[in-house]
């Protein structure tokens, strides 16, 4: 991470109201999958803790919101996947093209894990796995879920965690991450696997790390600039 003086460039992106080939442009640009997590989906709270009832409300909310958006971002590309004979592409219940589709979605409390595929294309769904990490290391308030894909004959784990939040609680957030990493157990056709047995791993979530000194904005570029960073 370094600041520059130089005037940083946009990247502009083709005109979607205009001809065909700019539509084309950007229908290339559109990911065969999109994996979504979200954190601190309702509170987390000892209600919460003990009713996943709100939260169920809230991922249905969230699934079909992003659902349409996808779609509508994905609508530009139906012309040429049809033009490529891909016409795998199915209609959903209102008859609108539909180009991706809901995978598969794990929740953990406040965690939700979201896996939005193109109908187009094969991807396989291993398992899913959750590992919790909150009070007394067994409340969801803390932890993380996960789920397992093979694409093109290549093995992808995604975990979304929460973290244990706080200045100063760095360890905490480590031994987190050991518990997850260690005790995380996805069930697949090719037996028991742990998230480093992937040859792709993904690891992401609200990780709660911070700067742990206090130190001016300038003392912290400075340290960075020098690529101190384990003084921060």
């Amino acid at each position: 991470m370094r600041r520059s003086a130089s005037k940083s460039r946009a990247v502009s992106m083709p005109d979607l109201h205009s001809d065909e080939s700019s539509k084309n442009e950007y229908a290339n640009m559109l990911p065969d999958i999109y994996v979504i997590g979200l954190q601190e989906l309702v509170k987390l709270d000892s209600k919460h803790a003990m009713s996943d009832k709100e939260g169920i409300h809230r991922q249905a909310e969230w699934e079909a919101w992003l659902l349409r958006v996808i779609n509508s971002s994905a609508l530009v590309n139906r012309a040429v996947e049809k033009r490529r004979s891909l016409e795998k592409t199915r209609r959903d219940s209102k008859g609108m093209g539909s180009t991706f589709k809901l995978l598969e979605k794990r929740m953990l409390m406040g965690l939700l894990l979201l896996v939005f595929v193109k109908q187009s294309v094969d991807v396989e769904l291993m398992a899913t796995a959750q590992t919790t990490a909150g009070i007394l290391g067994v409340v969801g308030n803390k932890g993380a879920v996960g789920i397992a894909l093979k694409h093109k004959g290549h093995r992808m784990a995604f975990v979304c965690a929460h973290l244990a939040a706080g200045r100063g609680k760095t360890k905490e957030r480590n031994q987190n991450v050991s518990k997850i990493m260690e005790y995380m157990n996805f069930k697949t056709k090719d037996g028991d696997l742990k998230v480093h047995d992937f040859e792709n791993r993904f690891f992401f979530g609200d990780l709660n790390y911070r700067i742990s000194k206090m130190l001016s904005k300038d003392a912290i570029f400075h340290r960075i600039d020098k690529r101190d960073l384990v003084s921060l």
